[in-house]
This record gives C-alpha cells, sequence and structure tokens, in this order.
C-alpha cells in the first residue's frame, strides 16, 4: 500500500503557532527547531482526532483559532517537551548538597527551633532527580540528623509534561536510567520486576509529584506547595525561555525560598545577571545561588574548605561549612508582615497567605484566626486556615484542617477547591471511597463554570486546569 504523503505547515503558520506556544507554555520554538515542532505536531494532531495527510496542517489551524485549555496544553506537552535525565545526574552538585548544603539548612533550621525541610525538583521530567534527592536523604540523614524522623521534610517535584508525572508516579525505570547510578543504591532502593526496576515504597512516598506550568500557575503558592522551600532544582529548562521570561520565572522561584535557601541551576545557565541578587555559592563542579537576610551567615567560600577528592556517596562524614557573614549590600529578602495591618479582616487574610508562602506558619495561623474571629461566616477564611494546618504534621493538624475544610463547604457548599482537599485529606489516609466522593463533587461543580474562571483562594488556578488534574487524579486512583 502506498504511504500517503504528509503535507508541510507553512513557516507562516509555524511562526503563528511558535508564539501561541511560548505565550502559554513558555516553550520557545525559532526558525532553526521550527521541524521538532512540525514534527511534535504531527505525533499531537492524532491525539486530537486529525487525520489524514493534512491532519497537522489542521490541527495547527484550529489551534489558532481556539484558545488553548489546560487538556490540550497537557497533550502538546507530551509531544513537544523532551525529557533526558537520569538518577543522579550531575554527581558534584548531589555531593555539594550531601556534605555542605545539608549540615548547613539543619544547623539554621536548629537555631531557629523549626524542624521543617522542604525541596522542590521544578521540571523532573520522569522523576529520576527528587527520587535521587529522597536516596540521598535516606542515606544521610540517620547520621546527620538522628531524629529526622520527627521533623517535615517534603519533596515536590513538578513539570509541564503529564506523561512524564505519570512515569514519574509509577515509579519503575530502566538500566539507562542508572548509567551514573551506584550499584548498591540499585540494589537498596529498587526491586526488579519483569517492566524494569521499581523504586521501593519507602522512596516513593517521600516524593510528591503535580502539574505545574512556569507561565501559568502561580507560585510561591501555598494551594500548590511551592512556597517556602529549602532547596530548589531548576536545572536544564530555563534555557528553553526566551530571556524576559527566565528572568520572571527566576524571580518567582527566589520568592518561593525561605532565607538561606538555596537555587540549583544547570551548568549552562547559570548567570550572575539572570539570578541576582541571590549570593553565589561554588564547590568544585557545583555552582548554587543563595537567599540571605543581612544577619545572616553564608557559608564559606572555596577558598575556606580543602578539597582533595570527592567523597564516596555511601555514609560519608558531612561537616557544616564555615560560617562568614553576609555582605551587607545584599538586601534583605524574607521578612515577616512588616507592619501591622490596618483593622481590615481582608487585610489579615492577605497577611496570613504572606506569612504561609514565607513558611511563617504560626504566624500565618494567629492572622487567620483573627480574621475568622472577625467574620465567622467567610468561607475563604476557614479554607485558608485548613490550607496552613495541611502544611503542618501531625493527626492533631489534619483533624483541625478537616474540620475547617467541613466548615467553608458547610458556608460555600459549592467551594470546589475545599471539595479537593478533602479528597486529598481522605487520599493521603487511604480512604479511596471518600476520595473518590469529594474530587467528583468537585468535578461536578468545576465543569458547571467556564474553564477560564479563576478560582477563589487558588491565586492562579483556573476551573478547567483544576479539572484537569480532578481527573488524572480519580484515573490514578483507579
Amino acid at each position: 500500500m502506498k504511504r500517503e504523503t504528509q503535507q508541510a505547515i507553512g513557516e507562516a503558520m509555524l511562526q503563528q503557532l511558535s508564539e501561541r506556544i511560548n505565550e502559554r507554555m513558555g516553550l520557545h520554538f525559532v526558525p532553526e527547531r521550527w521541524g521538532d515542532l512540525e514534527r511534535g505536531l504531527r505525533h499531537a494532531a492524532r491525539d486530537f482526532g486529525f487525520e489524514g495527510a493534512d491532519a497537522a496542517r489542521q490541527c495547527a489551524a484550529w489551534l489558532l483559532n481556539a484558545p488553548l485549555l489546560p487538556a490540550q496544553i497537557d497533550t502538546l506537552a507530551r509531544h513537544l517537551t523532551i525529557g533526558e535525565t537520569y538518577f543522579f545526574r550531575d554527581p558534584a552538585v548531589f555531593e555539594a548538597l550531601r556534605r555542605h548544603v545539608l549540615p548547613e539548612l539543619i544547623r539554621v533550621r536548629r537555631e531557629r527551633g523549626e524542624k521543617t525541610l522542604r525541596f522542590w525538583s521544578a521540571a523532573c521530567c520522569t522523576g529520576e532527580e527528587p527520587y535521587s534527592l529522597a536516596i540521598l536523604l535516606m542515606q544521610t540523614l540517620p547520621d546527620l540528623l538522628p531524629d529526622w524522623r520527627q521533623w517535615r521534610i517534603s519533596i515536590l517535584g513538578t513539570d509541564l509534561n503529564p506523561y512524564f508525572l505519570q512515569k514519574a508516579r509509577s515509579g519503575v525505570y530502566t538500566p539507562w536510567s542508572f548509567r551514573d547510578a551506584a550499584r548498591d543504591e540499585q540494589d537498596r532502593f529498587f526491586t526488579k520486576t519483569p517492566a524494569g526496576f521499581e523504586i521501593k515504597d519507602e522512596i516513593r512516598h517521600m516524593v510528591k509529584f503535580a502539574a505545574l506550568n512556569f507561565i501559568t500557575d502561580e507560585f510561591p503558592s501555598l494551594h500548590n506547595g511551592t512556597n517556602a522551600q529549602d532547596f530548589i532544582f531548576c536545572r536544564n529548562v530555563l534555557m528553553y525561555f526566551q530571556k524576559d521570561q527566565a528572568r520572571s520565572i527566576v524571580e518567582k522561584l527566589m520568592r518561593c525560598l525561605v532565607a538561606d535557601g538555596f537555587l540549583a541551576p544547570s551548568a549552562s545557565e547559570v548567570s550572575a545577571q539572570l539570578f541576582a541578587p541571590l549570593q553565589t555559592v561554588n564547590w568544585p563542579g557545583a555552582l548554587f545561588y543563595r537567599r540571605t537576610n543581612t544577619n545572616t551567615p553564608s557559608l564559606a567560600m572555596p577558598s575556606q574548605i580543602a578539597f582533595r577528592k570527592p567523597a564516596p556517596r555511601v555514609k560519608p562524614t558531612p561537616k557544616p561549612a564555615v560560617a562568614r557573614p553576609t555582605p551587607a549590600s545584599q538586601p534583605p529578602l524574607r521578612a515577616a508582615v512588616s507592619e501591622t495591618p490596618k483593622d481590615d479582616p481582608q487585610a489579615w487574610h492577605e497577611s496570613a497567605r504572606r506569612c504561609a508562602n514565607l513558611g511563617q506558619l504560626d504566624e500565618a495561623l494567629r492572622w487567620c484566626d483573627r480574621a475568622i474571629a472577625a467574620e465567622k461566616m467567610n468561607a475563604r477564611h476557614h479554607y485558608l486556615r485548613a490550607s496552613i494546618l495541611m502544611e503542618q504534621s501531625g493527626t492533631m493538624s489534619d483533624s483541625e484542617a478537616e474540620q475547617s475544610l467541613r466548615r467553608t463547604i458547610y458556608l460555600e457548599p459549592d467551594f470546589a477547591l475545599a471539595h479537593f482537599a478533602l479528597g486529598n485529606m481522605a487520599r493521603r489516609r487511604g480512604d479511596a471511597t471518600v476520595a473518590q466522593k469529594s474530587w467528583t463533587t468537585a468535578l461536578d461543580l468545576l465543569e458547571e463554570a467556564d474553564p477560564q474562571t479563576q478560582l477563589p483562594e487558588s491565586e492562579a488556578l483556573t476551573a478547567g486546569h483544576l479539572a484537569a488534574i480532578i481527573k488524572q487524579a480519580l484515573a490514578e486512583l483507579k
């Protein structure tokens, strides 16, 4: 049978399509990469229901004449993004994290009387990076932090591509993903199966995966867990954005960090101009950027530390780096609410949100309770209180959070986010029946709304986007 010759997409249409995709997804296709764009679109056209020799061109015309909804963005992301990663990629980065950053973060948290560590792998692809971090913590913390199981430790992995996230959640990898991992790590933390090597539950349960679009989604946000991070991996992704987009993303990532937090880009993305005013911290083979206050000590620079050869990855003896004062010229980047808000419950509500995004949960709770005391019938105050409590660990916090969510729904029965959050809590405690019921209720409410409607208390989440998230969650639940 003679194969049908596929018709090419014209340059004018490719130009328009690349601009639309850049605007909604941040993927920048220069003319030299239009061939990649056209190939990806040919594959996506089948998922959109277009067939025949003219399928790609018809699909492009359709995409240009309609708003890009979350489901369409997910489909395009699957075919237009490239995933290339493996466990412990760039070993020097993980070695610096193990030997210097972790001891310093723990020291600072102890001084503040805090027991939290939060990590985020932005653009995590198929999950090897956040799982590598979980393995590193499992290896390192028992010696470095004997009471580590009493700490609130979270690892978040986000990506634009839903197919990548699905693979990450499955936790099954081929030998190619282990090309820079030690054999004992593979033997200890993975189980050999007919499908490949499956990560063990003790590591899988340390990582939470979620979809995040750098262009359309809000961060930092209490809602998606991107706030108050101690360490952010954002490697091999900024290079795909235009300069103004990359600058905007870095500014948001900077606000996601707590004081003394670190941002780790790839070596090809290092830029003093792009990452200002973060402080540069350098080790052999690894360069990080750190968010500091004028009164916060910084890590020692390489000239203060004697290096010979990289320490072995298994059971090292970490030593905190010597500290020195941060340059006085650096502006403070972490601050609580600097002045008492006016006598206004909505101002107290916003103060609670700002504190929560900075990781100041006790202060956030105080402002939220103050707003509730003034406006007991305001459902949004109760929802924010539940969100803050869910950031904390322990049965008491979960119980109080659930009570606040139920008050939210009592006061505002069509509050879709509250139903969604109740489902998340039920899923976390293993109650699939309640999770399904809550998520289905939320989905029914969302499908009655315009997909572009921004949801209250979500900062940037639309009805269509949350509906897509819930559909994915329900599919995984089954």
